[in-house]
């Protein structure tokens, strides 16, 4: 699992600046973007729990939503062609999404600095999210990539971090 967190890493950080350099093309494409990180997210929740949980697999919350996930992404891919139901469709989810980070948080999953970087994380993007959802447009939807490549290489640097500090602390 361990190499698989820095892969992950490695992968994101690259998503985080490609998007960063084809932000203008994303944002008049967004529904390819939303819907690729829909499926993308959904099938990791899919597979990692499988993984991971294998008996308990179809009853873990993360397992579930990752089908969620993957049929939303594939509906926004193919048949949502409207701006503004995209804008409000990456809003729902994002707050979905946090809202079971702050459940990993309180729930004591995470810890320490890495539930902090996580709660603030999440809270701005609960924040954004609703301000997506009440004024779709594109001024919302520029907004929501910057915030998306700061999401991915947090979301990707914590499991290292908890690596990392949990290393540190057993020496």
């Amino acid at each position: 699992m361990k190499i698989y967190h820095y892969f992950k890493l490695v992968v994101f950080i690259a998503f985080a600046v490609l998007v960063f350099v084809l932000r203008e093309e994303l944002l008049m494409n967004l529904q390819y973007l939303v819907g690729s990180l829909m499926l993308l997210y959904g099938l990791e929740n899919v597979i990692l729990i499988s993984i991971k949980e294998r008996t308990q697999a179809r009853k873990s919350i993360w397992f579930i939503f990752g089908y969620s996930e993957v049929l939303l992404g594939l509906v926004t891919l193919i048949a949502i062609r409207n701006y503004v139901a995209v804008c409000v469709m990456w809003g729902v989810w994002s707050i979905l999404r946090e809202s079971l980070e702050i459940y990993e948080i309180t729930s004591g999953e995470i810890k320490g600095i890495p539930a902090i970087i996580s709660g603030i994380e999440s809270a701005v993007a609960i924040v954004f999210s609703v301000l997506l959802i009440i004024t779709p447009g594109e001024h919302h939807a520029k907004t929501h990539i910057y915030l998306l490549i700061v999401e991915l290489i947090i979301t990707s640097f914590i499991p290292v971090l908890k690596e990392l500090l949990n290393r540190k602390r057993n020496e």
